[in-house]
């Protein structure tokens, strides 16, 4: 397992006044001295040390301006935050600013000597396959002789340690911590997921991307946002910001990618299966290894097989492929790279047996991608057996959906816990039921007893499919996490574990 990601200053030796911060952001009242040093910025007063610039607002979970103190005995020299603290100490600076957060964007970016203006940042967005496409496009890149960075929703690579993930997107000034490790060792890409969560709270407001992919959109983290409107004009803030030199990379087919096409600035690229789009692709024969698919693009015709499966992935593939040509790649190695890769942990994982029938492992977690999943497995095997629930404390609506959902497509369903969180898991698998019509389903509340009955249940040229937590390496219950890997349950349960 790659170590927790811990935010450190690389090598490089970063220093700048305040003075020089200042002057990229308008508008900044500030109280104290502007001749100050700086030797790091952070919203985090755990990681602030001497010298550093603390950025201080409200957060989901914790205010921010409650750590001040804090940041200030650890040695912080500036503090920035929305509204001018009662007490001002002597020989620390206080910026007062109604935007904090694009503030510690442009700070950071300063600080760190806008390195991302000389590097090349691929974004992928959309609500399913952005991990899958960063995982490809890299691998792409590796193909074809370049070495690249990665922030994904499972880990982050800076050029020399691989770090588990906090966050899909994390905060900017992590972001240009893992760009200042990778740009020390002379790579100049970077892969990384731009969540919406990322989009909304600026998290990577200012960043240079050379290139912005967009796989799909259906409604997920509606806890979150409004509304699927909501939802999408965070999406859509990726492909806005893009400048004439970037390129935008999009699905056709959806809906979205039609309303990015007619409003970004920058160089367009579609790709489509169903519409005409630069790109075009095709599924051929598939099976449970593989699967063969066809490609028409700007330079000829194009054959492959891959170990990825399904039309989901074909999109995927179409995505990464118009990535890379952005990057210069050429179709060749784009295909070699895309024939080579094994796929990503947790995305249609198969866990290996001589049982006779198939187990995979997904992170299928919303009622589109449980769909996909399904509509791809089915054909495939004879019976299809599935374990799944849904988190707590997050979207509600979701749930008789994927209930619904999960009954019609699968043969037998076995609902059970899933990140239960605060809630009681007993009610959320009752929400789920709400959606059923079908007879075909059991409730096991006990997520690895779930795991068992179903590989019990399994017979030969049947599919096991365990969706929701993926790559995921443990349960959340309560404020708690606990170790459990549905890989590993699954791999005790074919030994009769």
């Amino acid at each position: 397992m790659g170590k927790r990601f811990c935010f450190s200053l690389p090598l490089l030796d970063f220093e700048m006044k305040l003075a020089d911060l200042l002057k990229e952001k308008k508008g900044i009242k500030v109280f104290g001295s502007t001749d100050v040093s700086v030797r790091g910025v952070t919203a985090d007063s755990r990681e602030v040390a001497p010298g550093y610039v603390f950025f201080a607002y409200p957060g989901q979970k914790v205010n921010g301006r409650s750590f001040i103190s804090e940041a200030i005995k650890k040695g912080a020299k500036v503090i920035v935050t929305d509204s001018c603290p009662e007490k001002l100490l002597p020989n620390v600076s206080y910026c007062i600013t109604p935007e904090v957060k694009k503030t510690l964007a442009i700070f950071t970016k300063t600080f760190y000597n806008k390195i991302d203006e000389k590097m090349k940042i691929i974004g992928i967005t959309g609500t399913q396959g952005k991990t899958t496409v960063a995982y490809l496009l890299r691998h792409i890149l590796l193909t074809a002789g370049y070495d690249s960075g990665l922030i994904s929703t499972i880990k982050y690579y800076d050029g020399k340690d691989w770090m588990r993930a906090e966050n899909t997107t994390p905060e900017i000034y992590k972001i240009f911590s893992i760009l200042a490790g990778l740009y020390e060792k002379g790579i100049d890409y970077c892969v990384m997921e731009v969540s919406s969560h990322a989009l909304s709270l600026e998290r990577v407001f200012g960043l240079n991307f050379a290139a912005a992919g967009f796989t799909n959109l259906s409604a997920e983290h509606l806890d979150f946002h409004k509304n699927l409107e909501d939802y999408k004009l965070a999406k859509m803030k990726l492909f806005q910001n893009l400048t004439e030199e970037s390129f935008a990379v999009y699905n056709l087919d959806d809906p979205m990618g039609v309303e990015i096409e007619r409003t970004t600035k920058a160089k367009k690229i579609s790709y489509a299966i169903k519409s005409m789009g630069s790109i075009r692709g095709k599924v051929g024969k598939i099976t449970l290894s593989g699967m063969e698919f066809y490609l028409n693009t700007e330079d000829g015709e194009r054959r492959g097989r891959t170990f990825l499966l399904g039309e989901m992935n074909l999109y995927n593939i179409l995505c990464a492929y118009g990535l890379s040509r952005t990057l210069g790649i050429k179709g060749e190695l784009i295909m070699k790279g895309i024939e080579t890769f094994r796929g990503v942990k947790g995305r249609l994982e198969r866990v290996e047996n001589d049982r006779g029938f198939e187990v995979f492992i997904d992170y299928a977690h919303t009622p589109k991608a449980l769909e996909n999943l399904l509509q791809t497995v089915k054909p495939l095997a004879k019976r299809v057996i599935l374990v799944f629930g849904c988190g707590g404390d997050r979207d509600r609506t979701k749930r008789p959906v994927m209930g619904k959902i999960a009954t019609e497509l699968a043969d037998w369903v076995i609902i059970t816990s899933d990140n239960p969180r605060s809630e009681n898991p007993e009610e959320i698998i009752e929400e789920i039921i709400k959606g059923i019509e079908r007879n075909n389903y059991e409730k096991v509340l006990n997520r690895r007893e779930a795991i068992k009955r179903a590989i019990h249940l399994a017979k030969r040229g049947d599919a096991v499919i365990i969706a929701g937590k993926g790559h995921e390496e443990y349960q959340i219950i309560g404020n708690q996490q606990v170790k459990f890997s549905d890989r590993k349950e699954a791999e005790l349960a074919l030994r009769g574990k």
